[in-house]
């Protein structure tokens, strides 16, 4: 079995690591992840300390904006979103 990682068992601690609401460092690329999963249309997990709900929102309200593509504050994800899709196969 793979250790324990932060960015696939739980959506809440990968935001936390990403937004320094953990230890209080903030991810010196979380830009940068932001920008290339909003280019790519990333379906799934966080990116840029985000959700993919919120990416997708993000999308919607600049639509062909890549430019106003930035990190807004992360809003607590429901319990279907923070599932990862391998728990909601079983």
């Amino acid at each position: 079995m793979r250790d324990h990682d932060p960015f696939f068992d739980s959506p809440l601690r990968a935001m936390d690591v990403c937004n320094g609401t953990r230890d209080g460092v903030v991810c010196p690329r979380r830009i940068e992840c932001l920008r290339a999963a909003m280019h790519n249309s990333e379906p799934y997990g966080v990116w840029g300390g985000m959700t993919a709900y919120d990416r997708l929102q993000l999308r919607l309200r600049y639509p062909g904006m890549p430019e106003r593509w930035t990190w807004h504050p992360h809003r607590q994800p429901t319990q279907q979103e923070e599932e990862t899709p391998c728990q909601k196969a079983s």
